[in-house]
């Protein structure tokens, strides 16, 4: 039975995945590269790269990189930090908001198969096994968080 649910699992995560990719409306996935870099600014617009790389768990030399990509392609700015003059805050622009929004709907109908209590039942059980995992690794509700931002891009 443990084997047969984790196939489901794999599964699901998958055409998850298809359907994320075939519904984007843009050139950036959410869950990769720059586009985890936007999502993470759509929650922590104004942040500092130290910080958003801490986030993310990127190396600040890969951050710095993706940053410039989407800094030339006008998703976001850097400016100098009033507080600390060292360190620099990365912004969205607006035209990489739109794009956020355009993306919003992607997800919205996931559940939508079943009922409101088989949801409820389903987010019970997802519940269960995260609080099983969370011990198994030794995750913390910061580190698990941490991580959580990380697959969510």
């Amino acid at each position: 039975m443990e084997k047969e649910l984790q196939n489901k699992m794999a599964l699901v995560q998958y055409m998850m995945q298809k359907k994320r990719k075939k519904e984007i409306k843009g050139e950036f996935d959410p869950t990769h590269g720059q586009g985890r870099i936007l999502e993470a600014l759509k929650n922590y617009d104004g942040i500092s790269l130290r910080d958003l790389a801490y986030i993310l768990d990127l190396a600040p030399s890969s951050m710095s990189e993706m940053l410039s990509k989407l800094e030339k392609k006008g998703y976001v700015t850097r400016e100098i930090d009033e507080q600390d003059k060292r360190a620099q805050v990365i912004k969205l622009t607006d035209k990489a908001k739109s794009v956020e929004q355009e993306n919003h709907h992607i997800e919205e109908d996931l559940f939508s198969c079943l009922t409101i209590d088989e949801q409820k039942s389903f987010g019970i059980s997802l519940d269960k096994l995260v609080e099983s995992l969370k011990i198994k690794l030794g995750y913390d509700d910061e580190k698990m968080l941490r991580k959580m931002n990380k697959v969510r891009g």
